[in-house]
């Protein structure tokens, strides 16, 4: 009888413990089944990932508005310091031409960032710490200009403008093309620039194409109203302003600057 009694208990001990192994292997499942990382996508991830919505990219928001009172400035407001080499190119044009595959970037951090121009313009920056720069050099036959001064928010910035004649095979019109090789000096952070526009070169009203470009690949085109300027004469002095209402003033540097130098 004893023996009968420790040969069954042996076998309920041995019962017990691997009802307890199979029961802890199905918490463990269970557990895992649980976890994020073996939980299957849901129907709204899966949705999304199917139509490329899994990340989206930024969206540029572009506004015009003048700084001081005669300044245009074009503010971008986009992640720009995530691209290398990137560059802005804007072109003038009229508002009676229309905008198709002809309007196109001139590409010159790609194409023409180099030699004489390249040299010339880093020239043209480091004596734009103490005065307004403008030179005219021929590279490449074209002709550039390259005007250097310090920007609103306070330090040496640099533009290149192209004049483009009128072209009677394309039937396009005269055009203005700036370019803005080296963002950071336009740069109030990592995601705003505010590129200043040579409004001198083309007065008239008509249209700007915007180009972000990274190398010679297009990131992403806009297009705005170009306004124009007009010149409003008062007694004793002439000012340059530029048409239709200003958005937002000038950045939080450039308007502590202008304090700053306030008598």
């Amino acid at each position: 009888m004893n023996r009968f009694g420790r040969l069954v208990s042996c076998l309920m001990g041995f019962g017990m413990g691997a009802i307890g192994g199979a029961l802890s292997w199905e918490v463990l499942a269970a557990g895992a089944a649980r976890s994020p990382s073996a939980q299957p996508k849901s129907a709204l991830a899966s949705e999304q990932e199917a139509l490329g919505l899994a990340k989206l990219e930024p969206i540029p928001n572009l506004d015009l508005f003048e700084a001081f009172g005669k300044t245009p400035v074009l503010r971008i407001r986009y992640p720009w310091k995530a691209y290398t080499r990137a560059s802005v190119e804007i072109r003038f044009f009229s508002h009676t031409e229309v905008d198709d595959e002809r309007i196109q970037p001139q590409f010159v951090r790609a194409r023409y960032w180099k030699g004489e121009l390249l040299q010339k313009a880093y020239q043209c920056l480091l004596e734009a710490s103490d005065v307004p720069v403008h030179k005219k050099i021929s590279t490449d036959g074209l002709q550039w200009h390259l005007v250097a001064d310090r920007s609103l928010l306070g330090r040496p910035a640099l533009r290149i403008i192209r004049e483009i004649p009128a072209d009677p095979r394309l039937r396009t019109q005269s055009a203005v093309a700036v370019v803005y090789p080296l963002l950071e000096q336009w740069a109030e952070d990592d995601s705003q620039l505010y590129l200043e526009l040579p409004g001198q070169y083309y007065s008239q009203p008509g249209q700007m194409r915007i180009w972000f470009l990274r190398d010679q690949h297009v990131v992403w085109a806009q297009k705005l109203r170009w306004p124009g300027l007009k010149y409003v004469r008062s007694p004793g002095a002439r000012s340059l302003q530029l048409m239709g209402p200003p958005d937002e003033k000038t950045p939080a540097k450039a308007a502590s600057a202008e304090k700053s130098t306030m008598p």
